[in-house]
């Protein structure tokens, strides 16, 4: 394998092997003074930062399963619209075939269509 070479030229043989035993912990401590030179430039608090997140995360929830609740009521409003249509039609067809069918298949149409109707006008 080609050796490697980092940005102040020092020459990485074993990259796996080195990361494990000196970069992780320099990128680690990098990383740590890094954000709390940023946290006293900026004067964050960290109470208020961590109380903000919280309720961010608690919002994020709310809206999450507020989605999943419209997404239900939009998969609701569409079999009704499903069931309406048929209901529809399965009053034309009494109406046509009045003689066959007799006259209660209709009236199980207008009631079954009237009932879907309210229950999606209402959601």
């Amino acid at each position: 394998m080609a050796n490697s070479q980092t940005m102040d030229n020092t020459v990485i043989d074993e990259p796996l092997s080195q990361y494990q035993n000196f970069y992780k912990d320099a990128h680690h401590e990098n990383v740590k003074t890094f954000i709390e030179e940023k946290i006293k430039k900026y004067q964050i608090n960290r109470d208020e930062n961590r109380a903000t997140v919280k309720k961010l995360r608690k919002e994020e929830a709310n809206k999450d399963r507020l989605k999943r609740s419209l997404s239900n009521q939009k998969l609701l409003r569409g079999v009704l619209i499903v069931l309406i249509a048929v209901a529809l039609l399965v009053m034309i067809n009494g109406v046509i075939n009045i003689a066959s069918f007799g006259l209660l298949l209709p009236y199980i149409g207008i009631v079954f269509g009237t009932f879907s109707f309210i229950v999606l006008i209402h959601r």
